[in-house]
């Protein structure tokens, strides 16, 4: 790519720094390294290389993450026909990359990271008819997820709200519960507001001194301050 040969030092530091980072919390949290590793990319390269230099890595954590996080032939077993919707998607999605100009998947991009913040909000909605027709919804989510894939490196808005709408518990919430010791608060700062982790926490069904474990009292065991 002629783009490496006038990047600086300081552009290959910039590029280590985001792929590490991106890969470190989609390891942490299950998913979310195009949407760390994309728009901090943009912010060096043009767009189409910044979604190429994301691609690979992106689907290599993917699978991996797959594999640990349990019940994948459960998933396959029902969801069988989601891969396939999503790889036509793909395909769909890059012929429209290659001919188009980058703007408009810029603008797409900032949508996408729009729906993924309200995702809970959106996923919580009682939508009866996602529910009854759900392998044509569950179609039309893959099929999108795979063009959003292709075009802006985030297909996870369109099949977390599908998932979400059907009440299909990720790994996480099916793990296996730790001591209140073993919790501390973490806001997902600065990609989510810090205030709506606090609301979330306080109006939670936690009482007063497993508010204050959570909130200061096991970070300050772990992080002694003097």
């Amino acid at each position: 790519m002629h783009v490496f040969e006038t990047l600086p030092w300081w552009g290959y530091a910039w590029l280590a720094v985001v792929m590490v980072a991106s890969g470190f919390f989609h390891g942490l949290i299950g998913f979310g390294f195009p949407i760390i590793a994309t728009p901090l990319l943009t912010l060096m390269f043009d767009f189409k290389t910044a979604l190429l230099l994301s691609v690979l890595p992106g689907f290599i954590t993917t699978i991996l993450n797959a594999f640990r996080g349990g019940n994948l032939g459960a998933s396959l077993g029902r969801f069988w026909f989601m891969p396939a919707f999503h790889l036509t998607g793909a395909f769909l999605g890059t012929l429209i990359l290659i001919r188009a100009p980058s703007e408009p998947f810029i603008l797409l991009l900032a949508v996408l990271l729009v729906l993924y913040l309200y995702r809970e909000r959106l996923g919580k909605l009682d939508v009866p008819v996602v529910k009854a027709h759900w392998i044509v919804f569950g179609a039309a989510a893959g099929l999108a997820g795979g063009i959003f894939e292709a075009t802006a490196n985030v297909a996870l808005a369109p099949l977390i709200i599908y998932f979400m709408i059907l009440g299909v518990a990720p790994a996480a919430n099916r793990a296996s519960p730790v001591p209140l010791d073993r919790v501390m608060f973490g806001s997902h700062a600065p990609y989510f507001p810090v205030e709506t982790a606090i609301l979330k926490l306080v109006e939670s069904p936690l009482d007063a001194s497993q508010l204050h474990a959570i909130m200061q009292g096991n970070a300050r065991k772990f992080l002694p301050v003097a």
